[in-house]
């Protein structure tokens, strides 16, 4: 990511905050929980919350490493595919991002793919609240400014410093260094910036090895859980059909659907 790019993310994000957080507190009560505690476990809420809005989530080894997640939604049920042929922090953020589809615009959120590398970060205004979102959610602000000072008085560098974020917050490196800066933690110094938007990746695994960090989350999962989602289909299916909201050929067409999406993307 160029130094420009960066600049104008971490300053919309700045601009827009307010209008986050509001919507990050209305996410909390949705949830029933307090705005103030940490959510620890994203992908088991997530899986849950989005079902409740007819959401199946599935975990598949997408080929395309450059799909974040991809969203479908059919005259029946919805479904979010997340790419498991990413690292889990790279899970984590299209996670969070997804609740902002789902929760605030569900009426555009039809069919859709999201690219979540690092390094892409898109115009669109929805997809800039949603990121804006992912991050705020990921990383709560009282909690995270409170965890880098405590690493950055025990910390050799600026880079190890975002390490270790990383690996309390699950988070991406990029995404980690983002938020440090819209919330004001390290000063704006260009060069100081350039460094920790170029950093290596084997710098990365190297600080990880080091300080002894969870190196797991760098790795994907290759979580493949398509035949999880066929016996759920199968034994939703047949109450649908039995009750008569649900034709027999409209289950078999849903299961041909999905196979074929299965093959493509696998």
């Amino acid at each position: 990511m160029n130094f420009d790019r960066f600049k104008n993310i971490v300053d919309y994000n700045k601009s827009h905050k307010e209008e986050i957080t509001e919507e990050i507190r209305d996410f909390y009560n949705k949830l029933g929980i307090s705005k103030d505690e940490n959510i620890l476990r994203i992908d088991q809420i997530a899986r849950e919350e989005f079902e409740k809005r007819n959401f199946v989530m599935i975990e598949l080894p997408l080929k395309d490493k450059e799909i974040g997640a991809m969203a479908y939604k059919g005259d029946f049920w919805g479904y979010v595919f997340i790419n498991s042929s990413l690292p889990k922090v790279t899970v984590n953020f299209a996670l969070c991002h997804e609740f902002y589809h789902i929760f605030f615009h569900p009426d555009s959120f039809v069919n859709t793919v999201e690219l979540f590398i690092e390094e892409h970060y898109f115009d669109d205004e929805n997809e800039k609240k949603a990121n804006l979102f992912a991050g705020t959610l990921l990383m709560p602000e009282i909690s995270f400014c409170k965890m880098f000072e405590l690493f950055r008085r025990n910390s050799e560098n600026d880079i190890e410093i975002i390490c270790k974020l990383m690996n309390y917050y699950e988070s991406p490196y990029m995404a980690t260094v983002i938020r440090c800066y819209e919330l004001g933690l390290f000063d704006s110094d260009s060069g100081r910036v350039k460094s920790l938007i170029n950093t290596e990746k084997s710098e990365i695994y190297l600080i990880f090895d080091k300080k002894w960090l969870d190196d797991k989350i760098l790795k994907e999962t290759r979580n493949d859980q398509f035949d999880k989602l066929m016996v759920m289909v199968d034994h939703f299916g047949e109450i649908e059909v039995n009750s008569g909201r649900l034709k027999e050929k409209s289950l078999n067409k849903i299961k041909a659907n999905l196979s074929r999406i299965h093959k493509e993307l696998v």
